[in-house]
């Protein structure tokens, strides 16, 4: 997909968040197949930024970028009314523990959910290639100034590669499908002599906060034929917010992409 592509290219991952669910084997999932079922995609390639506007069809030749970066820059003008921050420790080289904390910035309301996506990036030459998901948590803060801490824990399969673990957040209406926030976290070693919180490895932290309103693709959704020589694959795009203190910023896209 040239132009979610060129999207992370322009925007770094700390204002573009890209997703992909892959419609093939081996790289199908169940969770995937439903959120393209969810967002009505029927054709491909389809790229939905957001959760809120799609594209469906791709250019003959050339990227997408000019098509798809108007919306994107619109979604980084709306600031987020939430500021997400999370981190992660590898327990005994076989657990993942993640940690989320999402503050309420700004009033809002819905049915909003937790979303939490599993990515290996670089997997099939993919760029946050979704692998698994972890259950949905309501999220029910709607005042300014409320704050929550939620935590995950998880095996880690066997198959993955735990350096290209990437873990994507979002906050999402799941009736108008808008997602309000995206945050995620990569692994980085901390470099001290440290030793596991139950005296296993060294914890593996990289602590990321989103504070301003996320666009993802978790901006956008995409597929592509497998005549690219992969197969069908979907992107989610979601605008979101850099890292920052916890001061509002305007909103940057931050594609997160699910496909």
């Amino acid at each position: 997909m040239r132009g979610i592509n060129d999207l992370e290219a322009v925007y770094g991952d700390s204002q573009f968040l890209g997703m992909t669910f892959y419609f093939g084997e081996p790289y199908s999932t169940d969770q995937g197949n439903a959120r393209a079922s969810w967002y009505g995609f029927g054709a491909t390639p389809s790229v939905m930024i957001g959760g809120t506007t799609d594209f469906v069809g791709g250019a003959p030749s050339g990227s997408m970028y000019y098509t798809y970066n108007p919306t994107v820059q619109s979604q980084m003008a709306t600031a987020s009314p939430l500021l997400m921050t999370s981190s992660y420790v590898l327990v005994g080289g076989t657990d993942i523990e993640l940690t989320l904390q999402i503050d309420v910035d700004m009033a809002l309301s819905g049915d909003n959910q937790v979303l939490f996506f599993l990515c290996q990036d670089g997997l099939h030459d993919q760029h946050n290639m979704v692998v698994d998901m972890l259950p949905n948590e309501a999220f029910t803060l709607t005042t300014p100034g409320e704050t929550v801490t939620i935590n995950r824990t998880f095996p880690l399969a066997h198959n993955w590669n735990e350096p290209d673990l990437r873990v994507i957040m979002i906050v999402q209406d799941m009736n108008t499908k808008a997602i309000h926030q995206a945050v995620h976290f990569l692994e980085t070693l901390v470099t001290a002599n440290l030793v596991g919180a139950r005296g296993h490895d060294p914890p593996r932290h990289h602590p990321q906060q989103a504070g301003t309103h996320a666009s993802l693709c978790a901006g956008g959704h995409g597929f592509s034929h497998p005549h690219e020589c992969v197969p069908l694959q979907f992107h989610l795009c979601r605008p979101h917010h850099p890292p920052q203190a916890k001061t509002r910023y305007p909103s940057l896209v931050l594609p997160g992409l699910e496909s």
